[in-house]
This record gives C-alpha cells, sequence and structure tokens, in this order.
C-alpha cells in the first residue's frame, strides 16, 4: 500500500498527515482519534495549566492541550521514536505552539537507556521500548523519569500517557510525583494482568477510574476484553493535590 503525504486543515489547526496511518486517516477523514481522550482534555485541561504528554505520537493531544491551556500554560511533551518526534516538532512549529517543549526521551522507571522500535508498513502509527532490540531499524533512546524531570520544575496538573506496553515503569518514574501533586491522569491501559496492576496502581493512591464508555473501572475490570486490546481510562484523585494552573 503506497504511502501519501497531505497537508489537512482540522479544528483549527494545520496537519501534516501520512496516509494510510489510521490516527492520520481518522484527522484526514474530520473525526478525532481517539474521541474519549479528546473530550476528558477538553473537561479537565484548564488556562494556565501545566500538562504532559507522554507518547505524544505525532503531537495531536499535544496540540489540543496546547490550545486549552493558553499563553499562562505549558505543555511539556515526549516522543522518543525519532520519525514521531520529527512530526511532532513540525507541527509545534507549523501551529506556531509557544508553549510546548518537546523531548526525544523515553519516560522510565530509572534513568539509562534503551532502544525504540517502530512498527513497519504500510501504517507505521506505533512505537515502543524494550531493553533488547526487537526489530530491524531500533535505535537508542535516552530513558528520564518524570520525577526527576519535575524535581526542579511546577507540577503538572495533567498528564497523557499512551506509551504502547510501558505503563509500569513510566509510573514507577512519576510515583513521588503523582503521590505529591496529585494530578488528573488520562492513559491508555492494557487490558491483561498488567492492566490489573496498572488499575491497582492508581487506586492504592487514591484515584478513581472511569472508562470511555462513562462507566467507573475497578481494576478487576482491566482483564476483561470484550474483544478490545486497550481502554483509554480517566484517573481522577479522591483528593486533588496542586493541579497547578500555572508554569
Amino acid at each position: 500500500m503506497k504511502q501519501e503525504d497531505r497537508t489537512v486543515e482540522f479544528d483549527g489547526f494545520t496537519w501534516q498527515l501520512r496516509l494510510p496511518s489510521n490516527v492520520d486517516t481518522e484527522i484526514a477523514e474530520g473525526r478525532w482519534w481517539d474521541i474519549e481522550v479528546h473530550d476528558w482534555i477538553l473537561a479537565h485541561v484548564k488556562p494556565g495549566m501545566v500538562c504532559v504528554d507522554a507518547g505524544a505520537n505525532f503531537g495531536a493531544f499535544t496540540m489540543l492541550m496546547s490550545r486549552a491551556v493558553g499563553p499562562q500554560g505549558w505543555v511539556y511533551s515526549f516522543e522518543p521514536c525519532p520519525d514521531f518526534a520529527g512530526r511532532l516538532w513540525r507541527h509545534v512549529e507549523i501551529n506556531r505552539l509557544k508553549n510546548v517543549s518537546v523531548f526525544r526521551q523515553a519516560l522510565g522507571a530509572l534513568p539509562g537507556a534503551a532502544v525504540c522500535s517502530q512498527e513497519g508498513p504500510p501504517y507505521y502509527s506505533t512505537a515502543w521500548i524494550s531493553k533488547i532490540a526487537p526489530a530491524a531499524g531500533a535505535v537508542a533512546v535516552e530513558v528520564i523519569t518524570l520525577d526527576d524531570f519535575f524535581a526542579a520544575r511546577k507540577a503538572p496538573g495533567f498528564i497523557k500517557v499512551d506509551v504502547d506496553g510501558s505503563e509500569l515503569v513510566l509510573l514507577e518514574g512519576a510515583k513521588r510525583l503523582i503521590e505529591e501533586a496529585k494530578p488528573i491522569v488520562v492513559i491508555e491501559i492494557p487490558l491483561s494482568e498488567d492492566g490489573v496492576e496498572i488499575g491497582g496502581w492508581f487506586t492504592d493512591r487514591g484515584y478513581d477510574l472511569t472508562n470511555g464508555r462513562g462507566s467507573h473501572v475497578e481494576p478487576r475490570d482491566l482483564m476483561k476484553g470484550r474483544g478490545e486490546a486497550t481502554w483509554n481510562v480517566l484517573a481522577l484523585p479522591n483528593e486533588p493535590g496542586t493541579r497547578n494552573e500555572e508554569m
């Protein structure tokens, strides 16, 4: 299947798309990918807030958060895959986003190194982190933790996580940040034993979980697939922390 590059205008942004990637195709057809994530950002990201986009891909939700936080807010966007990071930078540039910082680093439990692999043709829409290169074309990436990154920065009030299998290690590296600042977290969770563990990680820290259908989620529910591999889940703290609305 031949790859096609296309520039489109959608929802007030300029997009440089690569078809037939499924995410790009949705945008090209005038629809937001992961509509529940889109809706949660609109509902919970406020002007002046600090946000994190972990696993930003080419920047769809980075752009949406940038608009939501406005000129007094800030978005820290992390994407280790070189191809996606390049496209992310381009979207920041062509949309003149002045409140976004892009980092080509992976987020994990400890500082160090790993490798990033990208899905092959025809879609190229997913990338993942591992310790050993599982595929041709994997590239070395630096790993940092959110705890270290925000040690001397204002804590975020909202974190979006879509890291294709690295959820638990990212959370372990953000334990202090999440326990102390109590940000709202939107996270894609695998429906598996790992998903149950991730759900328990949040509920143990005083979070309530909701899925994209608006239903309350218990950790045990994250083993049930109904034919699906993942759910997007909204994690809201029972006792909100700082939820900073300033940088």
